[in-house]
């Protein structure tokens, strides 16, 4: 997919008709945006994702009411109108979509989404595309789910962390759009088949070790230590949960800081809980090294098994060998 065109009108800090016509190029398809902070970047990104799916996200995934999409100096010459267009390739495509909204007649002063009208065109190849059919035509192109990665704000890093963890909702939705865009889902069976020839491998393993005597001690130990490792594992994802709720909340903190008067009190608060984010990034370490210790213990305890078994067989022959050398003597 590639970006033609962006035309931005009353959008945010963008007043009146903005036109963009991105640099084309057959093999480089990555755009870079930067400037000074609050410059418009986010707001930048923001005017695509809205043009796709009518919806502009603050910090935290918070919703942009639709009031504060139009353009302040815009509002106070009572122009209440706000359209983003977008024109793009894809597949050999060419695509367009216009999305517009105005304040309904007879509302004086609009306070909440229901009082604007929002109006959708879609064209594929310069053939309009019904209302009913825009959704699913553009999440053929790319998922709402997964356009954070490909409108990426590099302000937002914490936030994409939050994003990817594999046990959340939101992960698992991130995680299965991928996959359907990369369209690989014979490597998506072939992983579950061998997740599950993997269980029962060790399950052979561990029922072959009880048959065995000398091994048994051994594989009653190795079940122990990988109990262990899936506590600590637990306990690390629950540590790194704990992370990203208290960096969301040093966020909170830093955006209340920026429109509050009880800056100091508010600054000592964050202080503290970067302390303690702190000290919950040092219990992760630990975790992970008491998880290295269990993994270099496990192994060690293998080896030492076999090595044992070797050597005795080795001792045997070599009084073996001692005897029969005395008894030709």
């Amino acid at each position: 997919m590639k970006i033609n065109q962006l035309i931005i009108n009353n959008f945010m800090p963008y007043k009146g008709e903005q036109v963009i016509n991105f640099p084309m190029h057959e093999t480089q398809n990555v755009m870079l945006l930067f400037g000074d902070n609050m410059r418009g970047k986010t707001s930048f990104l923001n005017s695509i994702r809205w043009g796709f799916y009518g919806v502009a996200l603050a910090r935290h995934l918070r919703k942009i009411p639709r009031a504060n999409l139009i353009n302040s100096e815009a509002i106070k010459e009572n122009d209440w109108n706000m359209s983003i267009s977008v024109s793009f390739t894809n597949d050999g495509k060419e695509y367009h979509i216009e999305r517009k909204i105005k304040k309904y007649e007879n509302v004086i002063s609009p306070n909440s989404d229901k009082d604007f009208k929002e109006m959708i065109g879609m064209k594929i190849n310069g053939i309009p595309i019904i209302a009913d059919n825009y959704n699913y035509e553009i999440n053929q192109v790319i998922p709402e789910e997964i356009s954070r990665f490909f409108l990426f704000d590099g302000e937002l890093l914490q936030e994409y962390e939050s994003l990817l963890i594999d046990e959340s909702d939101q992960g698992k939705k991130i995680k299965n759009h991928i996959e359907q865009v990369l369209g690989v889902p014979a490597l998506i069976h072939a992983r579950d088949e061998l997740d599950i020839l993997l269980k029962e491998a060790r399950t052979l393993q561990n029922k072959d070790a009880r048959n065995n005597k000398k091994l048994k001690d051994l594989a009653e130990n190795q079940k122990r230590l990988e109990n262990e490792l899936r506590i600590l594992e637990e306990d690390r994802y629950e540590q790194k949960k704990q992370l990203t709720s208290e960096q969301k909340e040093i966020d909170l903190i830093d955006d209340f800081l920026r429109s509050t008067e009880a800056l100091q009190k508010a600054k000592i608060k964050m202080e503290r809980l970067k302390q303690k984010k702190n000290d919950t990034e040092s219990n992760i370490n630990k975790l992970k090294e008491s998880n290295n210790q269990l993994l270099r213990n496990l192994w060690k305890d293998v080896l030492k098994s076999s090595i044992a078994l070797i050597l005795n067989n080795l001792k045997e022959k070599k009084k073996g060998l001692s005897e029969n050398s005395k008894s030709k003597l």
